[in-house]
Parts: structure tokens; C-alpha cells; sequence
């Protein structure tokens, strides 16, 4: 049994692109997680994890400090090793649902303004028989009543 995806509808479209995003990230992060070492060496961890530097800085700059501190540690850990990996997927993740929920409703939009804007021009040659200006054919362009 053969597929055949129309990739011309919006919407398999727009799930066609959203598994391309998800399946190129996670090859990434795959990829990043088979090659990677956990071998970063920060060379004032030592130091930063001393009693001492936590009294100098919280002298220096307060509570804040240290908080501030603590968080660009832990957002500098992220896009190094193992764990740049898990970012990526993350990253991932989120870029496809945020990029799969605009575009449907994008296209739900859109489709809901060409509904509105049909117009029933044609129909009365249609009924009367006078051949019209583009290819259309009868069962394409039967419109519900309410639309006219």
C-alpha cells in the first residue's frame, strides 16, 4: 500500500513541516548526545564553589547576587555536553507545537475569510446557461443558499 501525500492542502502541508522540524531536531540532539563528553572544565569552578566567593559576593552585590549568580551558572551548563543535547530537543519540542498551532489557526483564519468572501457571481450564469469566464465546474462551485 502506497501513500501519496497531497502537499498541496494546507494542513498536510503544515504536518509535513511540523514532523520535518521534529525530526531534524531530534536527529540533532541524537547526534549531540552520541558525540558529546561531559569533560567541560570550568576552570573558577573551584573557586565559585567556595564559601569564600559566596561571602564576597553576596558582600559585594546582596542576595541578588548570589541568585544571579546561581541562574547564569545553570543557563551557561545548558549548551555544554550531554546537556546541550536535552536542550536542543527541548527547543525542539516547543518550536514545533508553537509553529504547528499558528499555522492551523493561520489556515483556519484564512479559510474562514475565503468563506466569507465567496461570492456568488456566477451563479446566475450557471442558471442561465452562459458559459463563464474560468474553469469551473458545476459541483466546485454549488454554494449554500445563505452565501448569496
Amino acid at each position: 500500500m502506497r501513500m501519496i501525500f497531497n502537499l498541496t492542502d494546507p494542513l498536510t502541508r503544515c504536518k509535513a513541516v511540523t514532523a520535518g522540524i521534529l525530526s531534524a531536531g531530534f536527529i540533532s540532539a541524537t547526534t549531540i548526545y552520541l558525540t558529546a563528553t561531559e569533560s567541560y572544565e570550568n576552570s573558577l569552578a573551584e573557586f565559585e564553589s567556595s564559601r569564600k566567593y559566596a561571602y564576597e559576593l553576596e558582600r559585594i552585590g546582596g542576595k541578588a547576587a548570589l541568585v544571579a549568580n546561581c541562574i547564569n551558572n545553570w543557563f551557561a551548563g545548558l549548551w555544554h555536553g550531554q546537556t546541550l543535547s536535552y536542550t536542543i530537543a527541548a527547543v525542539t519540542i516547543i518550536l514545533a507545537v508553537v509553529y504547528y498551532f499558528i499555522a492551523t489557526s493561520l489556515e483556519a483564519e484564512a479559510q474562514d475569510i475565503r468563506a466569507e468572501n465567496q461570492t456568488c457571481f456566477f451563479q446566475d450564469e450557471w442558471e442561465k446557461g452562459v458559459p463563464v469566464p474560468f474553469s469551473v465546474t458545476k459541483s466546485n462551485y454549488d454554494l449554500p443558499d445563505d452565501k448569496c
